[in-house]
């Protein structure tokens, strides 16, 4: 009787270890979240500061996108916007963008991934479903701030 308890109880630990192991991954990038996301954001920060073509992008939203990335919150969401197909996500109108686990898939892209901040703030300051033609809108953020159409 000893003997089933024990392999019934191993099976099912042995059975959580992918779950585990999942767990655990999606943990170290909630946790390196806070200092990638920092580095993103002196990326885009460098973009609004340098490039005035990039603070223009915002002309139509009424306001300075550098006070806009100053009130930004940025949410680390992990898988939950891999459903739907997104790396970002943010209501129209709020200071707050959701970061999913996509958004890092290459930690190196720092162009690419500020790309993407950025029209996540256009969306903050009020830009609705007229710059969601992603390949369209990275482009000309791209050309603008002088980083990379990671929609490509």
């Amino acid at each position: 009787m000893r003997r089933k308890i024990f392999t019934a109880v191993a099976l099912v630990l042995y059975a959580m270890i992918p779950v585990v192991h999942e767990v655990e991954a999606q943990d170290r990038l909630a946790a390196s979240h806070q200092a990638e996301i920092q580095r993103i954001i002196v990326r885009v920060r460098f973009a609004f500061e340098t490039e005035a073509n990039c603070r223009n992008l915002f002309s139509n939203y009424q306001g300075d996108p550098r006070q806009t990335l100053e009130r930004a919150t940025f949410i680390y969401v992990g898988e939950a916007l891999q459903p739907l197909g997104f790396a970002a996500a943010t209501l129209a109108g709020t200071n707050q963008t959701f970061i999913g686990a996509g958004f890092y898939q290459d930690m190196r892209d720092v162009d690419g991934m500020a790309t993407v901040l950025i029209h996540e703030l256009m969306h903050q300051q009020g830009a609705g479903a007229e710059i969601d033609n992603y390949v369209d809108n990275y482009e000309q953020i791209a050309t603008a701030c002088r980083t990379r159409n990671s929609a490509r």
